[in-house]
């Protein structure tokens, strides 16, 4: 993913569980969207979300 867009494309398909990682992911990258945070911290926080879905080692 190299944008919040596709972020928040791929968090609707999310695979796996969705519990509180995934619902802040989703909502700083919506946050995002609207320049009410940074790309930077929604993508911190996508990468959480991933890391503790098992999406990322």
């Amino acid at each position: 993913m190299s944008t919040v867009w596709e972020a928040v494309e791929y968090l609707k398909r999310w695979p796996s569980k969705r519990g509180r990682h995934y619902r802040a992911a989703r909502q700083h990258c919506l946050d995002a969207l609207d320049g009410l945070r940074s790309p930077r911290a929604a993508q911190a926080s996508f990468i959480t979300a991933a890391k503790t879905a098992g999406l990322l080692l």
